[in-house]
């Protein structure tokens, strides 16, 4: 029985042109029960089509709607967004921007509680709603202290707590860092399989998805693209990275093979240990054999120097120790060098130090005991305000830090702060705009912009600035991977120009493919730096800060006693490694 029916749906917002839409001639149903997964590039129409299911699309956005969509039997266009919120729970992609309550019980009773269910009544939903994301005993705990994943799981306990039928979560995962994300998938599979609720899930991480998910939808340009089981659509690869959407890596892997060697190898495998059985049958049976000799991974990393002697140091930290008032040590005993010119990677779990070391390097904190210092200078001594003309910041959020009522405005409100004359500014504020792809918007309120445009408008905002020193935290978060590699191929031209680029991530494929040295954060202590394919290779030392290495990595070190190289960090370079039989 279908659970929601969609048929013809068409939606253009009230600033898009009368010729654009963001969702177009949509159809489809989905049975109750199902779990359905949202693929597309940024922009294509999924958080869209998620507030469209209870309703918020069109009712509180305005614009306008064609076609009809059904919820558990009420019509969107007829019923309230109340009513609807009883059927469909949406959980948006920042589960802050939904937090109303002090404290996670709280949380749970606002939307409950607004149905006038009996106090006894809610109280049982709440315990239940708890232990199902497991986060029992959490109740009194304020959701601002919670880490990442278990402010996603909150928000989604207060969803539950409304007894939902269907569940609409647009990009559930897409700040988290491993650990945090199979909190939220386990959670999910969980409330399907002992719960058997309908859920349709947005999202850009597809290796969680098979084990969960039934079917994927993929949207592009407001339209769907494929309809299928998740099996079948991962098997479309020209398909689905001609939009800029990754299918797990050992399903990219296979297929390379299958291009390299000329010849079909069956299905591709959805999951590392699947791939890794299947494989293995492939070398026994003779059909391929692994290349004699070192990988290339392995003579990447050996060519890159961790901390090259001839470079002067753009960042220099000794014994840092900080802690914020009344509160236990965050950073502790960290010593760091970050040569000029270096492009390095911060990795670590959310609350693991990251950001907190990183507003070290441009005032923003000063150490509680040891010293930073920037191009030589301890920022002891050094104004913020001196220290922001050679150190850039981006944050992770790009809505924190937008506040002017045009790009242009926006670009050029930190170089102007700094005292550049006004030919110096249009030519800064040009450039950045240029760099970013941004110059056409010049005039746009920033708002109005999709995430993937705010995202390089922070960083054009910082580029504007002309630092030599470069911070960007988080720049992909919530970017489809075509998007996330315009940001890292800008960074890297920036680099090639002469900066010191400083990233923040969770996105371990990405650094893995494109910066080449990592330091890894657990628990406020330096755990690993050097070249990244070393750093990642060491996965026993990596789970104490809960990163996972990139699937193609674990593929190559579950396979090492068949001799494939331990070190091979991306999926090319897995692919070269595999050879006809007899090539040798």
């Amino acid at each position: 029985m279908d659970i929601v029916s969609v048929k013809n749906l068409s939606y253009r917002y009230p600033t898009q042109l009368e010729e654009a839409f963001a969702l177009n001639n949509v159809s489809f149903s989905i049975s109750e029960g199902e779990c359905v997964t949202i693929l597309g590039p940024t922009g294509a129409g999924k958080s869209t089509l998620c507030m469209a299911l209870n309703g918020i699309v069109p009712k509180v956005f305005g614009g306008k709607m064609t076609g009809e969509i059904i919820v558990a039997g009420l019509n969107t266009r007829e019923a309230n967004v109340p009513d609807l919120a009883q059927r469909v729970g949406l959980m948006f992609q920042d589960p802050e921007s939904q937090f109303v309550g002090l404290t996670v019980e709280d949380e749970l009773f606002f939307g409950a509680g607004n149905y006038g269910l009996p106090r006894e009544e809610i109280l049982e939903r709440i315990r239940w709603a708890l232990q199902v994301v497991r986060l029992k005993g959490y109740e009194r705990r304020e959701p601002s202290t919670m880490s990442g994943g278990e402010k996603q799981r909150v928000a989604l306990a207060a969803i539950l707590s409304m007894k939902p039928r269907v569940l609409a979560l647009d990009e559930p995962t897409s700040e988290l860092d491993p650990l945090g994300r199979a909190e939220v998938f386990d959670s999910l599979k969980n409330l399907k399989e002992q719960e058997g609720l309908t859920i349709l899930v947005a999202t850009h991480h597809c290796e969680e998805l098979p084990g969960l998910v039934d079917r994927a939808i993929v949207l592009n340009e407001g339209q769907v693209l494929l309809d299928g089981r998740l099996e079948d659509v991962f098997q479309e690869m020209d398909i689905l990275t001609s939009i800029g959407i990754h299918p797990p890596q050992v399903v990219e892997f296979w297929k390379g093979v299958e291009i390299r060697l000329g010849a079909s190898l069956g299905a591709a495998p959805l999951t590392l240990e699947t791939a890794c059985r299947d494989f293995r049958e492939l070398v026994n049976q003779g059909r391929v054999q692994i290349a004699d000799g070192r990988s290339e991974a392995a003579e990447f990393a050996s060519g890159v120097d961790a901390n090259p002697a001839s470079q002067a140091n753009a960042v220099r930290v000794r014994d840092l120790w900080f802690r914020y008032p009344g509160g236990l040590p965050v950073l502790k005993g960290i010593d760091l060098d970050i040569p000029a010119g270096d492009y390095v990677a911060i990795i670590g779990q959310n609350g693991s130090g990251k950001t907190t070391l990183v507003k070290h390097f441009n005032g923003l904190l000063k150490p509680t005991q040891g010293s930073v210092q920037i191009f030589g200078k301890d920022t002891r001594t050094v104004g913020t305000t001196a220290l922001s003309q050679r150190v850039g910041y981006a944050f992770q959020n790009p809505d924190h830090q937008i506040f002017r009522p045009s790009v242009w405005e926006e670009v050029a409100f930190g170089p102007k702060n700094l005292g550049f004359d006004k030919e110096r500014l249009d030519q800064a504020v040009s450039s950045a705009l240029q760099m970013v792809g941004l110059e056409a918007e010049k005039d746009t309120y920033p708002f109005n912009l999709g995430k993937g445009q705010r995202q390089k408008l922070a960083l054009a905002s910082v580029i504007a600035m002309q630092s030599e020193v470069l911070i960007i935290d988080e720049p992909t978060t919530g970017l489809d991977t075509r998007t996330s590699l315009e940001v890292l191929r800008l960074l890297h031209e920036l680099n090639r120009q002469g900066h010191t680029i400083i990233v923040i991530t969770h996105d371990i494929d990405l650094v893995a493919e494109n910066v080449p040295r990592t330091i890894a954060l657990s628990q406020g202590v330096l755990l690993l730096e050097g070249p990244t394919a070393v750093v990642l290779s060491q996965a026993d030392l990596l789970k104490e800060t809960y990163v996972t290495p990139p699937q193609i990595m674990r593929f190559g070190q579950a396979l090492a006693d068949i001799g494939f190289p331990c070190q091979v960090a991306t999926v090319q370079e897995a692919i070269g490694i595999v050879e006809r039989p007899g090539t040798r």
